[in-house]
């Protein structure tokens, strides 16, 4: 059974890693904001199946323009939109392909024919024939236009959910580039802070009172709840603003200031050279590295992944406390 210092300790070196961890997530996801990463993310898969021309024009009806604007070759790129339900894209691409369809049967007017109309005058144009003999696949899957339009709907939400853990990944990388400089910056050595910790009771219940508060604090901060609601890249919650996201992020590093952590840097360049010769001197820099490399490590998990794992020591903690 764990005692109840020991889980303290728990609880504040992971508290520390949260915080840090949560000054990257925002630095990531601001910068994926104001470079629409999500959006060309989207649209570039997508083009994998559709090709840029037809997904262009796919782009300009209105039910998909009006969520963040088309992906005009005019316009900075920024302007294709990040969410696309499953229901609205398969509202579009069928009356896409319907209206081919009429075009080439004029008096037709079951939808599902015409859907079937509509493949075959794609499968004539060489720049659509690899899409036209995709949709194929959804027309000998089914027999009336509801049934298509779910097994499109269907396509839809797997390939989304494939993209999206594509898309964390890549994530994953921008937290690494992201967690480097930070951890060098403010000098964070995991083993160093969990060092003063486990032997400075005073730090040791500051962090652990501040991390008790923090749990309700960010309970419903999309920040580190997204990966909780199992979002995609097309059905996530929109993040909250750059200003939102810049106040979070002063919280945190106010939290961190006010906490007497042992990061920073106070050593000058001749102390250095002086304690070169000192016989722990190069375990004290491996160490360091060592403390360095476990801080990126951590904070390349993400706010989420520490969000959840403070709140469930701190219920924990709660849960093993003797009534008074």
């Amino acid at each position: 059974m764990l005692q109840i210092p020991i889980l303290d300790v728990i609880i504040s070196v992971v508290f520390v890693f949260f915080l840090f961890s949560l000054l990257a997530t925002l630095i990531v996801e601001s910068l994926n904001q104001i470079q629409n990463t999500r959006g060309e993310y989207l649209f570039k898969a997508l083009a994998y199946i559709f090709g840029t021309t037809m997904l262009e024009k796919l782009y300009k009806n209105p039910n998909i323009n009006n969520l963040g604007g088309s992906p005009d070759l005019n316009k900075q790129s920024n302007t294709k939109t990040a969410y696309i339900s499953a229901q609205t894209f398969c509202f579009v691409v069928v009356d896409y392909v319907v209206e081919e369809g009429r075009k080439a049967k004029p008096t037709e007017t079951d939808q599902y024919e015409l859907f079937k109309a509509g493949v075959n005058s794609l499968a004539n144009t060489p720049e659509a024939k690899k899409v036209a003999d995709w949709f194929n696949t959804f027309v000998n899957n089914s027999k009336t236009i509801e049934e298509l339009r779910a097994n499109i709907q269907h396509w839809y939400n797997e390939y989304m959910n494939r993209l999206g853990s594509w898309y964390k990944a890549l994530t994953g990388k921008m937290l690494w580039i992201v967690a480097i400089p930070i951890v060098i910056i403010f000098n964070v050595d995991a083993i160093r802070i969990t060092q003063s910790v486990i032997q400075d009771s005073n730090l040791r219940n500051s962090l652990v009172n501040s991390a008790v508060q923090s749990v309700p604090k960010y309970k419903d901060s999309e920040v580190v709840q997204k990966d909780k609601r199992n979002e995609t890249i097309v059905d996530s919650l929109v993040m909250q603003d750059i200003k939102s996201k810049i106040s979070i992020a002063e919280d945190a590093y106010e939290e961190i200031r006010n906490q007497n952590l042992p990061i920073g840097w106070t050593i000058k360049w001749s102390d250095i050279t002086h304690n070169m010769a000192h016989p722990n001197f190069w375990w004290a820099v491996l160490s360091t590295f060592m403390g360095w490399a476990l801080s990126a490590f951590a904070i390349q998990k993400g706010a989420p992944f520490w969000y959840d794992a403070l709140s469930n020591l701190v219920n924990m903690r709660g849960a093993g406390k003797k009534p008074s």
